[in-house]
C-alpha cells in the first residue's frame, strides 16, 4: 500500500499490516528496494501510475 506521509499515522499503518499488506510511506528521503534496485516512494509512485490500475 502506497501512502502519502499524510495518512501514514501508526493506527492506519497497523490495521493495513495486520491485515498482511506492506505499507510504503511517500518520503523522497527514503529509499525501498523496489524491482531489484533502490528507489524513492516518490518514485514508485510514478511507476505505478504509468503503470495504471493492476
Amino acid at each position: 500500500m502506497l501512502f502519502d506521509s499524510w495518512f501514514s499515522f501508526p493506527p492506519h499503518v497497523m490495521v493495513l499490516k495486520d491485515k498482511g499488506l506492506d505499507v510504503i510511506k511517500k518520503e523522497p528521503k527514503v529509499h525501498y528496494y523496489y524491482c531489484g534496485q533502490m528507489i524513492s516512494a516518490p518514485h514508485i509512485y510514478k511507476v505505478k501510475e504509468a503503470l495504471g490500475p493492476q
